[in-house]
């Protein structure tokens, strides 16, 4: 009776056990299809992309560089994305006085959480994609006068940004050219009521990871 109910007892066993089990033809299956084929847009779990450009806006255009990672759901083929992003703005401000003799040099550092879709059109090597997010963004202004003297002033400021651009399918990734456009007005003194350099053109890579 007890050799019996043993082996009754495997015999119900063994199918949930074959279930947790894969064969290595399946296990091939699953990795392949998390893989693009030849041609097809990478649609990797993470992301993270590079860009630098050009900053303008209310103040004479200055530099811009960013760091991005985004993590895609798997759902609606993985072109829907959620991450971070942070970038880094430098600009100058000559004096407009007549005879005054002063710059105003203008740092930023912003961090914030984007969403954004990029619409991978099958093996087509260019895809739209648009996002917005909003955050926070750090700014040290320092006011040069003539000889040695100097003032700063620091900020700190919400702001809300939309973004949109085209991707160039390359590689295991995508280079990548964006317009951003971020609203934030400063209440900095020297600065009061600009939203200093509030656009960006830039242009990058997103590696697929």
């Amino acid at each position: 009776m007890r050799r019996a109910v043993l082996t009754l007892a495997l015999l119900v066993a063994l199918p949930t056990a074959a279930q947790q089990f894969k064969t290595p033809e399946e296990v091939a299956r699953i990795l392949a299809d998390d893989k693009a084929g030849p041609g097809q847009w990478p649609r990797g779990r993470f992301s993270l992309a590079l860009t630098a450009g050009v900053a303008f806006g209310e103040l004479p255009p200055g530099v811009a560089a960013g760091l991005e990672a985004t993590y895609a759901p798997p759902v609606l083929g993985r072109q829907l994305l959620f991450g971070i992003t942070t970038s880094f703005k430098k600009t100058s401000l000559p004096s407009g006085l007549p005879g005054a003799r002063y710059t105003v040099d203008v740092d930023e550092l912003a961090a914030a959480g984007i969403v954004s879709f990029h619409l991978y059109p099958g093996t087509f090597p260019l895809a739209p994609f648009a996002g917005v997010g909003a955050g926070v963004c750090a700014m040290r202004a320092v006011t040069n006068f003539t000889g040695d003297s100097s003032r700063s002033e620091r900020e700190l400021r919400p702001i809300v940004l939309g973004f949109v651009g085209l991707q160039l399918h390359a590689g295991q990734g995508a280079l990548e050219l964006q317009f951003r456009a971020q609203t934030s007005t400063s209440q900095t003194p020297v600065l009061k009521g600009s939203s200093v350099v509030p656009d960006s053109i830039t242009i990058g890579y997103r590696f697929s990871l």
